[in-house]
Order: C-alpha cells, then sequence, then structure tokens
C-alpha cells in the first residue's frame, strides 16, 4: 500500500475538527478565514513584469453565529458534533 501524500478537508470538517480541540458543545459556528492581498508589478526581469496579486491567509478563525439555523451551508451546531 502507498503512503499518503496528501489529504484535503472540506470547510465543515476543519469547523468540526477546531471545535472538538477547543471543547465547544454548543453554538452554531463557522469557519471565518483572513486574508491579505498584495498588489504590485512582479516579473523575473523588469521589462517583463506584470501587474501581479498575491494572496496570504494568516489566520483562520470560529465565528459564532448568532440564531438557531445554519447560516451556510458548512456551518456546524456544535451539540450535533459526537
Amino acid at each position: 500500500m502507498s503512503e499518503i501524500s496528501q489529504l484535503s478537508f472540506t470547510l465543515r470538517d476543519v469547523t468540526v475538527a477546531l471545535l472538538r480541540e477547543q471543547n465547544i458543545k454548543e453554538g452554531v459556528w463557522v469557519l471565518g478565514v483572513e486574508m491579505s492581498i498584495v498588489v504590485g508589478n512582479m516579473g523575473p526581469e523588469p521589462q517583463s513584469a506584470l501587474p501581479t496579486a498575491m494572496l496570504q491567509i494568516p489566520k483562520f478563525t470560529l465565528v459564532r453565529h448568532e440564531g438557531e439555523e445554519a447560516a451556510v451551508g458548512f456551518a456546524v451546531n456544535a451539540a450535533t458534533i459526537a
């Protein structure tokens, strides 16, 4: 059997894992993603530089949704996690 070299997780999977890690057992939660964008002219040589954007993801945040119903499809009700 070959060695696993890549694993993928949905937003819901990551939200559930973080709720378990933080021992959160109530409320409806979603995963927030903080992003920063940097723009400039970039290229291997100044003559071939083009407008470029780079996206940084410095952190993820668990955000509690106020209300009983899920705000989005990947929201997780912590009370339903085993």
